[in-house]
């Protein structure tokens, strides 16, 4: 799933959150719908009763008095209309048969069982029925004015039903016969949000989003302390082993690490000790044979041996150092990386090979001298081995520092190129010593420059050749 974040905190959060905010929510909204029907019943109870109440009074009072009543109660949100005779309406819009049940069983209990039509409906949204009072010092609105002065016990159901969705209609008999007909807007607090409720519920989520975070933080803290460790373990194999704390799942983890390292450890410690073991044991026979070569009476034989024993001395001590590397054995330096790099074009020069260096300004890196002096060498050892010559170029910033050597050679097959990095691995076909070396040398500079936090690439160059590229970072991770 793309939309899912990419981390197992961010997957872990988006989760909680979305499970929590949705059942927040489902909640809510059931509250809500409740709390909106008891505040409807109860408002429709309210308007039961006055509605009764004045069905009641209008039973007592006679024709005339009956309309002066009637006068006084028009409004905008109340139309009453007397009829001589009581007659159901038979074109009213029907409405909400819930809430029109309901008025009519609550009103049939106030006024008894006599004749009557109730619907209660939506209707829409309309603008206010009469004008906000003017502001502190702007002129009113006589007809606002007057209006509000005919009818003052009606005010605040005024400014209360101004955003009223809900009407009611009623058609009642009164006792004499005579029909009485209602229109009225039902009080609109009933669909109103609670801003308090809504306050509580913010807080709430605010609360559960905070403690999620946090909750999530701290299950995942570990999962990425082993993970941390984990990469660097490929750096270094000597670093301090995990502390073994926490929740017995993480305990176990951080247990079955250090275990994995230690065995790591013995496992490197026994190559190397068979290494050293095998190359001392070459050593004698490898003099003898050397001392042996002198007696020949065929001198160019004797060369051709001595060049043999030579070529198993290099691979012996090439093998030695790629099992073993030499980064441990160093301390940490401020190099002037410009004048390394000169230094190696001078000796290359002194040898009869061509090696460009491209100058500009770098600042000092803090690594090990020896360490990143072998990767240059073996570097520029592989491009002039293949290529005539080789160019040499950096590229400084504040995070990381660059080496390019490229080198004017016939190029390496895609395919091919991290196979480069293997022990004993020459893209050249032949194992001819006169074009390649011992196949450890790109192997070897990789190692140093993982053992710096650094990576090692090579690309082939659109103009032809290879290139080599160096990223150091300036807060190198250096095995101690």
């Amino acid at each position: 799933m793309r939309w899912l974040p990419r981390t197992l905190f961010g997957r872990l959060v988006f989760i909680l959150l979305a499970g929590l905010l949705t059942s927040q929510v489902i909640s809510t909204l059931i509250l809500f719908q409740e709390r909106h029907q008891a505040i409807y019943r109860a408002g429709g109870i309210q308007a039961a009763h006055r509605l009764a109440g004045m069905v009641q009074l209008l039973d007592r009072l006679d024709r005339e008095q009956r309309k002066q009543f009637i006068r006084v109660l028009q409004s905008r949100i109340f139309r009453v209309r007397l009829q001589p005779v009581y007659q159901p309406e038979t074109r009213i819009k029907p409405g909400n048969k819930d809430s029109s049940r309901f008025f009519t069983r609550v009103l049939q209990q106030l006024l008894g069982n006599r004749p009557m039509q109730i619907v209660v409906r939506q209707q829409p949204r309309r603008r206010r029925p009469f004008p906000r009072p003017p502001r502190p010092g702007q002129p009113g609105n006589p007809m606002a004015d007057r209006m509000r002065s005919m009818m003052p016990y009606y005010r605040p159901e005024v400014e209360a039903l101004r955003d009223s969705r809900v009407a009611l209609f009623a058609n009642i008999r009164l006792q004499d016969g005579a029909g009485l007909r209602i229109q009225q807007q039902l009080r609109g607090d009933s669909i109103q949000w609670p801003m308090r409720s809504l306050a509580a519920l913010l807080v709430l989520v605010l609360s559960v989003i905070v403690i999620a975070l946090i909750a999530v933080r701290l299950a995942t803290r570990p999962l990425s302390v082993l993970a941390k460790a984990a990469e660097n373990l490929g750096r270094n194999i000597n670093q301090p082993p995990l502390p073994v704390q926490g929740p017995q799942e993480v305990r176990q983890a951080s247990s079955a690490f250090n275990t994995m390292q230690q065995r790591i450890q013995q496992q490197i410690r026994e190559h190397s000790e068979m290494m050293a073991a095998i190359s001392h044991d070459l050593k004698t026979p490898i003099t003898r044979m050397r001392l042996r070569a002198e007696f020949l009476d065929d001198s160019s034989v004797g060369d051709k041996f001595r060049q043999d024993l030579a070529d198993m001395e290099k691979m012996v001590r090439a093998a030695l150092d790629f099992m073993r590397g030499t980064a441990h054995q160093e301390t940490q330096v401020r190099i002037d990386i410009q004048a390394l790099l000169e230094s190696l074009q001078d000796d290359y020069q002194d040898q009869g090979q061509i090696v460009q260096l491209e100058k500009q300004p770098v600042a000092e890196y803090p690594g090990q001298l020896l360490s990143l002096k072998r990767v240059l060498t073996n570097l520029l050892d592989n491009a002039l081995s293949y290529g005539h010559s080789a160019t040499v170029s950096c590229k400084d910033n504040p995070e990381t520092l660059i080496i390019f050597i490229d080198d004017d050679g016939p190029g390496v097959p895609e395919d091919q190129l991290e196979h480069l990095f293997d022990p004993f691995y020459r893209a050249e076909g032949s194992r001819n010593r006169a074009t390649g070396g011992t196949g450890l040398g790109l192997g070897i500079a990789r190692q140093l420059v993982t053992a710096h936090g650094g990576t090692l690439t090579l690309a082939n160059r659109t103009k032809g050749g290879l290139r080599a590229k160096i990223v150091l970072p300036r807060i190198p991770q250096i095995k101690a």
